[in-house]
């Protein structure tokens, strides 16, 4: 391997991943992409590893600097993976994590990144040198959808797996989080649900990026996730991440016998058909227009995303019980 642009490149989405700590507001999500920070462990590795695998194939073509990579050249790697069976997002993780080392570096303008819709425009008519856009298809087809399509027109798997389902609605999960596949990464326990001054929530152990969290429930199914589970009532809820990972410690050690027999809520044998990130897209709006009520639209600084303007202690808010933190990330979820 070209040890020497492989360690540059390591090097270089360390840094990013420095700057990514010491940001106070991410500038990445759906319509702004962001390739100068990195902001989450989970996401460095992703791009670290992919920068792995263009190191290995650019050693043998010659490839052993920064400056040599240009769009040819990564449409060349595109193209080898593609020929050789990788997947669309393999593919993409690759872009992504050439075009942060670019841009940061200077190579690139934000406005010159690498885009397979750019490169198959740059070579139309040449069916060789086509970039396929495997799964896109698939991928808008459940896009068009709300979540509540998809539960009609789903109604026998819905049925099915109605709690599960419902569990991620009501708290917005992630597939990972609702469902045990991991022995490193551990997934919702019967006594996850805890009650706080009326309000009920589910613990997340281990979210995106590794980080816990509290979900808050949907109000209009706190009564059914009360049937569902016996929520343990307690006196306050912590809000400053320091404190959330004392809570996981005693909750790990409390729950160390669960985790060694896998007594889990759900495992994680369940359909490849269920959708999960239309569940946490409806999550996110009815979580927003309930913390809209409640802290009031129009007061406090104001924010848009996607044509939705608020209270930016709102917004702040439903990106918390989402995991993510951020709300520019909200974009993701506040449009069908």
């Amino acid at each position: 391997m070209g040890r020497r642009l492989a360690h540059n490149m390591r090097y270089i989405l360390n840094k990013q991943r420095k700057d990514g700590r010491k940001a106070t507001e991410a500038h990445h999500g759906a319509t702004k992409a962001d390739y100068y920070h990195i902001y989450s462990d989970k996401s460095l590795k992703t791009h670290q590893d992919a920068a792995t695998s263009f190191c290995k194939w650019a050693d043998d073509n010659g490839i052993n600097r920064i400056d040599q990579i240009s769009h040819d050249v990564v449409g060349r790697y595109c193209l080898y993976l593609q020929k050789h069976g990788y997947s669309a997002w393999t593919m993409k993780a690759g872009i992504t994590a050439i075009n942060h080392i670019m841009v940061y570096t200077g190579h690139w303008d934000k406005k010159e990144v690498f885009t397979a819709s750019r490169w198959n425009d740059a070579h139309k008519g040449n069916y060789d040198l086509q970039m396929k856009r495997k799964n896109r298809g698939e991928i808008m087809n459940n896009r068009r959808l709300t979540a509540a399509e998809w539960r009609k027109e789903n109604s026998r798997l819905y049925s099915n797996n109605r709690r599960l389902i419902d569990t991620v609605r009501a708290f917005g999960l992630r597939r990972s989080e609702a469902c045990h596949v991991s022995q490193d990464k551990y997934s919702i326990m019967a006594n996850s649900f805890v009650e706080c001054n009326g309000r009920l929530y589910c613990f997340v152990p281990y979210g995106k990026g590794g980080r816990p969290r509290f979900a808050t429930c949907r109000r209009d199914m706190e009564k059914e996730m009360r049937r569902l589970y016996q929520p343990r009532i307690v006196k306050s809820i912590p809000t400053e991440m320091e404190d959330i990972k004392a809570f996981r410690d005693t909750f790990m050690k409390k729950n160390r016998e669960n985790f060694r027999k896998n007594n889990y809520v759900f495992d994680g044998k369940v359909s490849g058909d269920l959708r999960f990130h239309i569940q946490r897209q409806e999550y996110a709006q009815v979580r927003l227009v309930e913390e809209f009520h409640d802290k009031g639209r129009n007061n406090n600084k104001q924010k848009t995303i996607n044509e939705i303007t608020g209270n930016i202690t709102a917004f702040k808010a439903v990106a918390n019980d989402l995991g993510h933190g951020r709300i520019d990330v909200l974009g993701n979820y506040l449009s069908k």
